[in-house]
């Protein structure tokens, strides 16, 4: 365990794997929540493996890229049917996987229930993911904004926007080393890293937690 005992980190659509092995790896979490909304990060967008390689599910917002406002404040856009499309994607993706079946309950009410605020959608998922893991984490949440997070608490690890969403997977963090497991379409293309903590729990279940925990070392 390092020496820094609190992780400060934004909130992402879904997930990525090392953004879990992240909040597994401290005993205390602060999740970001006066940030300005950045675009083209995980806070919107999630990736998954698909039988036409690796495909991203983005939330749509109102005004697009151009928001320039609070990240509680951005609004999720409903101008076309995403919820029904994205489902269809998870479910072509992942039916044949080994623990779709255990875990689909649990995400399909975030393609059937309409959100007004990203933040609640992203913050409900992630209470939903954490369940599904059976983890109770120590979270908090900041009470307001500051580029140098050091300057307030020096043990804290800021760990904003470190999670990439670049595809293929760039690890700039020499601490994580992104779990191997059995994907569902191995047998088409090579195994891809880091990609939406739906893929590794589809896929592996109940094992999940353990391979996020050995994925991070220090």
């Amino acid at each position: 365990m390092t020496n820094n005992n609190t992780l400060l980190i934004e909130l992402q659509y879904i997930g990525s794997i090392e953004y879990y092995a992240q909040l597994l790896h401290y005993p205390n979490i602060i999740i970001e929540q006066h940030e300005h909304f950045e675009r083209s990060t995980l806070r919107n967008r999630t990736y998954i493996a698909t039988s036409n390689n690796v495909f991203a599910l983005a939330v749509p917002l109102e005004h697009g890229r151009q928001q320039r406002c609070s990240v509680k404040n951005v609004r999720i856009s409903y101008s076309y049917a995403w919820q029904r499309q994205q489902w269809h994607s998870l479910e072509a993706a992942y039916r044949s996987s080994p623990f779709f079946e255990y875990f689909e309950d649990y995400f399909k009410p975030f393609y059937e229930k309409n959100y007004t605020f990203l933040w609640d959608y992203n913050h409900d998922l992630l209470q939903t993911i954490l369940r599904i893991m059976q983890l109770k984490l120590n979270i908090n949440y900041t009470t307001e904004y500051h580029k140098d997070y050091a300057l307030i608490d020096p043990q804290t690890v800021d760990y904003r926007s470190k999670c990439y969403s670049k595809i293929p997977y760039q690890n700039l963090n020499t601490a994580y080393t992104p779990p191997i497991y059995h994907q569902v379409f191995a047998d088409i293309y090579p195994f891809t890293p880091n990609l939406s903590i739906a893929d590794l729990l589809f896929n592996t279940g109940t094992d999940a937690v353990s391979l996020l925990k050995q994925s991070v070392k220090g």
